[in-house]
Parts: structure tokens; sequence; C-alpha cells
């Protein structure tokens, strides 16, 4: 005779076993579907990207060129219709038109579970030639690595022009180089 007592020490295995099914069937890692990160840094790390691999990045590209690029060449058209926007051959040349109505549409990046680790692995991506600094941007936060530059260029122009120590040069001093 089964006896519905709580607790039931039964449930938990029960449960995890239920999760594991759910996990496999649905190809989200166990510890994504539960959120509970338990294991070693690398098994953390692993389950986040198979989730990243399988789910984020297809959906980004989906959502970028199924809605985002849709809807701003929509938008784009309405406005040089109404004469809101001058772009010479956009109504006349299908190849114009593309070009103007080229975007990138970013998404957020990565979760970063141990980011001083991660930043160290990109920097040596970067110096083999295995990535772009415009791809490791875009793949932390979706930023703009060209946009970063310039902003960086002249926050350094302003730590020198103020005489301040520049952040993360060698012997942390205040030269310009």
């Amino acid at each position: 005779v089964k006896s519905p007592g709580r607790p039931n020490p039964a449930f938990d295995p029960f449960f995890l076993g239920m999760v594991r099914q759910l996990s496999a069937a649905t190809k989200v890692p166990y510890e994504i579907l539960l959120l509970h990160f338990t294991a070693s840094y690398s098994a953390s790390r692993g389950a986040l990207e198979v989730f990243y691999l399988t789910y984020v990045m297809p959906k980004r590209e989906w959502l970028s060129s199924l809605w985002c690029q849709v809807s701003y060449e929509c938008w784009l058209f309405e406005r040089v219709v109404r004469g809101v926007y001058q772009m010479p051959g956009f109504l006349t040349n299908p190849a114009r038109r593309t070009a103007w109505s080229r975007a990138r549409h970013r998404g957020d990046g990565k979760i970063t579970l141990d980011p001083a680790r991660e930043a160290k692995a990109l920097e040596v991506y970067e110096a083999h030639a295995w990535a772009t600094g415009a791809q490791i941007t875009a793949g932390l936060n979706g930023g703009d690595y060209d946009s970063n530059v310039t902003v960086r260029a002249a926050e350094h122009r302003r730590f020198v022009d103020g005489a301040l120590p520049i952040p993360n040069a060698r012997g942390g001093g205040s030269e310009t180089a």
C-alpha cells in the first residue's frame, strides 16, 4: 500500500530523474533547466556553451533575419518614400537598396562564470588570430568593437591631458604610449 505521506523521500530522485529526461528530450543541459550549477567550473561552462550553441545562437540568427532585418527594411523604406532620408538609388536599384539596408543586429553576450579566466582565454584567441576583436566584443556583450576603440582612444587622450595614470599601462605611470 502506497502512502502519500509528506515529506516523501522518493520525490527527489523521481523529480531529478524527470528533469534528466526533459533535459535529454529538449537538448537543454540539466544544470540550465534547474539553474543549479554545483559541478566544476568546466562542467558548468560546458553546460552554458551547449545551451548557447543549441538555443541562443540559432534563435538570435532567426530573430535577426526574420524579424529585426525585415522590420528595419520596412521602416527604412517608409522613411525614404516620405522623403525623410535621401538615399540615391534606394527606390530604383535593388542592389543599392540592399546596400543601404544592411544592418547588424546584435543581442546580449554569453554568461561569464569566471571573467578573469575567460578574458585571459580571449586574449590568447585574439593573439593567435583565432578570433578578431570585433568577434570577441560581439560575443561578450553584443557591442561594437570599432566604437569601443574610438571611445577608448578619447578616454586615453583625456587621461594623458589630465596627467592621470593610464589604466593598465606597464609601470603604472602616465606615459602616452
